[in-house]
């Protein structure tokens, strides 16, 4: 993300919590949902491989594979939302809708959303807030690290830890800037101050 001896750019969280989409725009600058899909495929399997893990119990994976498919959403919906906002036009016209601009989108991007949150993927973001309190979120994203970091198994020389420090904090920041958006008001891309999405 950054070495503060190196250069002085901000990491995305430091944009956190008053401007998320600056955050996001940090994270998703060379990753897509596609991405943190692969990866976190991956990490589910690592997870549940070994009993080092916090998913040894058949009800933790269930809770765990649920979690995932979730936070894959919120990261799709949130995607969506960004790139529609760095190309939204300065005046709002009725023709430049999230739908038509997902059609720009490569699909598989956006497989994991409903049609629906397509055309609304703001929905996907409020729907994740309810389902998990932030604490809850904050300590399965620890747990979920944790349960790959201490993976010992056959795979071992294939997991950099750096790339998993990384995704580790895309995942954080995601979800971090999805509570933020929601509760309380934030700074949009073009400076304007935006009121709390509910």
């Amino acid at each position: 993300m950054r070495n503060p001896s190196k250069n002085n750019k901000q990491w995305a969280a430091d944009f956190l919590p008053r401007q998320p989409f600056q955050a996001l725009q940090a994270v998703f600058q060379d990753k897509d949902p596609s991405n943190i899909d692969n990866e976190l495929n991956a990490w589910f399997f690592l997870c549940v491989s070994h009993e080092g893990a916090a998913y040894y119990e058949h009800e933790e994976r269930e809770d765990l594979a649920i979690l995932i498919f979730d936070l894959l959403r919120l990261s799709a919906a949130i995607y969506l939302i960004l790139r529609f906002k760095e190309k939204a036009p300065k005046k709002p016209t009725a023709e430049f809708t999230f739908k038509s601009f997902s059609r720009t989108i490569q699909a598989f991007q956006l497989y994991r959303l409903k049609q629906s949150e397509i055309e609304n993927p703001f929905a996907a973001i409020t729907d994740f807030v309810k389902a998990y309190s932030r604490s809850y979120v904050r300590l399965e994203l620890w747990d979920f690290y944790d349960g790959v970091r201490s993976y010992s198994g056959p795979l071992l020389n294939k997991i950099f830890l750096y790339d998993t420090q990384n995704m580790w904090l895309l995942l954080h920041c995601v979800t971090e800037a999805a509570y933020a958006i929601t509760s309380d008001s934030y700074e949009d891309l073009n400076g304007e101050t935006q009121a709390a999405l509910k």
